[in-house]
């Protein structure tokens, strides 16, 4: 699956579409199929690591996600 990673601290340009592992339903979540994303404001903070918690390297963005 692809998928925005964050390797590096910054702007838009330091989020990276890659093809990453995919996912495994894990037991008390939900799996869904992502079928549109959205970057809002506070993963914009995140990716410059200035979000209200400290973000870890890498991370993939994105609180708002819409599938089924």
């Amino acid at each position: 699956m692809k998928a925005i990673v964050v390797k590096e601290f910054g702007g838009p340009d330091s989020m990276l579409l890659e093809e990453v592992t995919d996912l495994k339903e894990i037991p008390g979540h939900t799996l869904i199929d992502v079928k549109e994303i959205g970057i809002n404001f506070a993963d914009t903070h995140q990716i410059k690591n200035t979000y209200l918690m400290p973000s870890k390297l890498p991370f993939i963005p994105g609180a708002e996600a819409a599938g089924f």
